[in-house]
């Protein structure tokens, strides 16, 4: 018999020594109960007659706290299990007014869930089995309940006991000034507990509720952090089985849906499934911009306008392209502004009206090509290339280009540093070794509409490398090599080589642009000379110009001085997308 109480009284005398006030003491205490409970022999205690009821809260919440080098709980397990092989149950505080239990109280169940270890889902189920008054949700000082811990951990039979007591789904936090808490039905989507979410939604819950202050439903929500896309398809797998109707072009307090935050964080699998639920393509957001304007405005912009355009041809789904933002730009402005030749090409086999097209500014250029990529040696000319690819598809299509538009590329050439310059010309620059070798490797496959045989007299080869490019004459190349081209060369060829990079990337800018700027400066160098001279010998003298000589032609032509093209016609604040820091993309033509 003395043993059986050998260690009830040891732990009856260890609870005696200890003065509870005092923090030391009491984890003292707690260190000290690990090795007795350990190695418990004979009859287990009633712990309601050594410990007050927060004492034992207080014991609880302590052992969730250390962990072992593994990241695993090290002391909970085994206190705990004696815990509830004592039968101790827990017991709601005193009743309130109305003689109901009181709600409010932060339990060591609470504490638990918040513990980011290894084994904490297997631990706080632990719990349940001491808090287990499924018909009383305690709710701690963020309203955050023993339901919502219940779905964040994915415990089915413990939520369907909840439900089955009459516990509402959406558990929304009384308070009305209290801060939002996650929602059950996020928890256990976040969580990936299908069965949860399927269970959630049978009895109730609610996939439209505003369960952010910013007025974001669980949809806005999944839109803004599922950049793999398994969120929403989990999601719409669910809504689809059980039949669930949903808001999908709900709006939060700005005026965002969830498609517009999609697109804007260019989570692709996301904007595919919201499209194909029924997303409105022509809704604006608080900003004014449509989803094909976000879309135009992203770095991955072909990668999802070519998806939003299929998926609504699929569907008949008419898109409005011309829709203007509260600048006044449209997607076809935006994509020639940001250089970008195929979505030209997209947005014009869509119904982009010409008839109403105004050419970007100059300041809007400046706004849409960064920084890094118009001045880097190395994106020069690719960016040169389509540049005038751009124009070359809005020509092909029908447009007439002006002179102020030709001046606006013109000068983005001289501001952009896209000159050649003598300083840095060397005749012999392209039999530098390096250059050569890279240059070698490229072949420019031209379309020759001759036949072999004058093709042969004309010394050229089907397999023109870019190494022989370079060195024919500008109007012999011009004949050969298109602006799209040019745009596959920039894209396939290695900077690395310091020496004469700089030379041979600016010498190509004026290869690939010799012929847009000899077609301009010709008109303007006659109209200067009043059409005195033949047309012949103003060709032979704008033929011995390099480009930058014939952008003066053409400003001196339209009464204009370097310094006058510079000035603003007008302050627009554009955003250029995407939120996170910007890497440079290679771009398909």
């Amino acid at each position: 018999m003395a043993d059986d109480t050998k260690c009830l009284m040891k732990l009856k005398n260890l609870r005696d020594n200890a003065n509870w006030t005092i923090e030391e003491d009491r984890h003292r205490l707690l260190r000290q109960m690990y090795p007795l409970i350990r190695h418990w022999k004979g009859r287990l205690p009633n712990l309601r007659d050594i410990f007050e009821k927060e004492e034992i809260d207080w014991l609880l919440a302590e052992s969730v706290k250390f962990t072992n080098r593994n990241d695993y709980l090290m002391e909970f397990t085994p206190l705990v299990e004696f815990f509830i092989k004592t039968g101790y149950k827990d017991e709601p505080d005193v009743q309130d007014e109305d003689g109901q239990p009181i709600l409010r109280r932060t339990t060591p169940l609470h504490r638990a869930s918040r513990r980011n270890v290894r084994d904490i889902r297997v631990s706080v189920l632990e719990f349940f089995k001491i808090y287990d008054r499924f018909d009383l949700n305690y709710s701690d000082e963020y309203g955050f309940t023993h339901f919502h811990v219940a779905c964040k951990f994915g415990y089915v039979e413990i939520v369907e006991k909840f439900l089955e007591l009459g516990q509402d789904p959406n558990c929304q936090p009384q308070e009305p000034n209290s801060s939002p808490v996650d929602s059950p039905l996020q928890l256990a989507l976040f969580g990936h507990h299908e069965s949860v979410v399927r269970l959630l939604l049978k009895n109730g819950a609610d996939p439209d509720l505003v369960i952010k202050k910013d007025g974001s439903t669980l949809l806005h929500v999944v839109c803004k952090r599922d950049d793999d896309s398994y969120l929403a398809k989990l999601f719409f797998k669910i809504i689809d089985d059980v039949e669930q109707p949903i808001q999908i072009d709900a709006r939060d307090n700005k005026g965002n849906t969830p498609l517009h935050l999609a697109l804007d964080y260019g989570f692709r699998g996301a904007s595919e499934l919201l499209l194909r639920h029924g997303a409105d393509s022509n809704v604006v957001d608080w900003r004014g911009y449509t989803p094909l304007q976000i879309i135009c405005m992203r770095d991955d912009v072909l990668e999802l306008v070519e998806l939003f355009f299929k998926i609504n041809d699929e569907k008949n789904q008419l898109v409005l392209i011309d829709v203007e933002d509260r600048w006044g730009w449209t997607p076809l402005q935006f994509a020639v502004a940001r250089l970008l030749p195929p979505l030209v090409d997209l947005l014009m086999d869509h119904g982009a009206d010409l008839s109403t097209f105004v050419f970007p500014s100059k300041e809007h250029f400046d706004r849409c090509v960064q920084w890094n990529e118009r001045l880097v040696v190395g994106y020069k000319f690719g960016l040169a290339s389509r540049a005038l690819a751009a124009v070359e598809r809005l020509e092909k299509r029908g447009y007439e280009l002006n002179r102020n538009d030709a001046l606006t590329i013109m000068t983005i050439f001289a501001e952009y540093g896209w000159f050649e310059k003598s300083a840095y010309f060397d005749e012999f620059w392209y039999d530098d070794k390096p250059f050569e070798r890279e240059a070698r490797k490229i072949k420019i496959f031209p379309k020759i509409e001759k036949s072999k045989s004058e093709a042969k007299k004309a010394t050229i080869k089907q397999d023109l490398s870019l190494y022989d490019l370079v060195q024919l004459p500008p109007k012999q190349a011009e004949k050969l090599v298109t602006y799209t081209d040019y745009v596959r060369i920039a894209k396939s060829f290695n900077w690395k080589y310091e020496r004469t990079k700089e030379t041979y990337e600016r010498h190509l800018c004026e290869m690939v642009s010799r012929g847009f700027f000899r077609r301009w400066a010709l008109d303007s160098f006659l109209e200067l000379t009043l059409y005195q001279l033949p047309i012949l010998c103003c060709d032979i003298i704008v033929e011995n110009l390099v480009n930058e000589d014939l952008w003066h032609v053409c400003l001196a032509a339209a009464g204009r001085s370097h310094e006058d093209s510079n000035k603003k016609v007008q302050t627009i604040d554009v955003e250029c997308y995407p939120r996170r820091p910007k890497r440079v993309k290679k771009y398909n033509v």
